[in-house]
């Protein structure tokens, strides 16, 4: 009896070591940051940023047309079906996928330009339709494009934590808006419109094609210019800027579990 019962407790002891042993191990994997007692953990999704790129670029590119003089106001009617499939179901799903991933920034980023495709595209085509009484007016689109430029000015705002180049985006985004709330009071304001849509689109493509080449070929191919404010701030900032490498905090050493 005795023998069994010595048996059943070095069992029970080595299932307690065991489990011991697979949480400090799930901690370390995990890179447990001890002065924050907060986990973090790497995303079990792919990254949707170049998705969700693209379709701003193609989309916004579209828009920027005839603004440039490039084409005629056709491509602006054809881009009504791109807003609303590529650019608004597309960021959608992209703002999915960036809440599974944890990035707040992102995932509202994603979903308020989805709606604001949608809505485009949807707008654009009761627009074609003359005999619809719900046609949107100049002066509501003006209205419009103020307020999307305040919600690019609050995003930009956030990205000061992240990159270079997605910072010059976003606040040449922000100035699009405003331009193009404008756009109608001057041949030069139009035509400005236009240059700024057009830099914003090829940012744009510029950061897609970055974060894609990233994550195929782990190489920085082509820079992104991460704006480090450490110094500044006293601390760390955690954060994704588009690459892989800044997913997980960055800890001091520690010793091996």
């Amino acid at each position: 009896m005795s023998f069994t019962k010595d048996l059943k407790s070095d069992a029970a002891a080595g299932q307690e070591d065991a489990v011991r042993l697979l949480v400090e191990r799930v901690a370390a994997s995990s890179l447990l940051n001890k002065k924050t007692a907060t986990v973090h953990t790497l995303p079990a999704t792919t990254s949707p940023a170049a998705f969700g790129l693209f379709g701003l670029a193609v989309c916004n590119m579209l828009h920027m047309g005839p603004f440039l003089g490039i084409v005629n106001e056709g491509a602006d009617h054809l881009m009504y079906s791109f807003a609303l499939f590529f650019g608004g179901i597309g960021q959608l799903v992209a703002g999915g996928m960036e809440y599974q991933r944890k990035n707040t920034w992102a995932c509202i980023t994603w979903l308020c330009y989805s709606g604001y495709w949608m809505g485009y595209g949807w707008s654009g085509m009761q627009d074609g339709d003359t005999t619809n009484e719900f046609k949107s007016t100049p002066a509501s689109w003006v209205m419009a494009n103020i307020l999307w430029g305040v919600v690019t000015l609050i995003l930009w705002l956030a990205t000061f934590a992240f990159n270079g180049v997605l910072c010059l985006m976003m606040f040449l985004l922000t100035v699009q808006f405003f331009l193009e709330a404008a756009a109608a009071t001057h041949e030069s304001v139009y035509k400005a419109t236009g240059v700024v849509g057009f830099i914003v689109s090829t940012l744009a493509f510029y950061i897609g094609a970055s974060v894609l080449f990233q994550e195929v070929y782990q190489k920085d191919l082509l820079p992104l210019f991460p704006l480090d404010w450490t110094k500044l701030r006293g601390r760390r900032q955690y954060g994704a800027t588009g690459t892989r490498k800044d997913l997980a905090p960055k800890l001091e050493p520690e010793e091996d579990v």
